[in-house]
């Protein structure tokens, strides 16, 4: 398995009655047919809505997401909490990855 971080720099901006954590990752090229892409968010809160590219994602076990099918050369991970804003806009509070395996 391979795991890809995905740190600074995030982008938070109030949303409704929350607010908004967004990132945009370039996919690289060359994932081989077999290959399967997990994203993974430590610590979720269970109200948080994920989305890839504006959908919605659906989590296959305790913030673990199954991207595969969704990936494209230029991609935008949302997650939308509620409540207010953190205190410190610049540091974002969960551990994002991306985990690639065959399959």
């Amino acid at each position: 398995m391979h795991s890809i971080r995905l740190q600074h720099p995030w982008k938070c901006c109030p949303q409704g009655n929350g607010f908004c954590w967004s990132r945009a990752f370039h996919w690289p090229a060359g994932e081989r047919p077999k290959e399967k892409t997990r994203l993974v968010v430590a610590e979720l809160p269970v109200s948080a809505v994920v989305s890839l590219n504006e959908r919605p994602l659906a989590a296959d076990g305790a913030g673990h997401f199954d991207i595969t099918s969704l990936l494209g050369p230029d991609n935008r991970i949302t997650i939308e909490l509620a409540g207010r804003a953190p205190a410190s806009q610049t540091e974002f509070p969960f551990e994002v990855r991306l985990e690639i395996f065959e399959a």
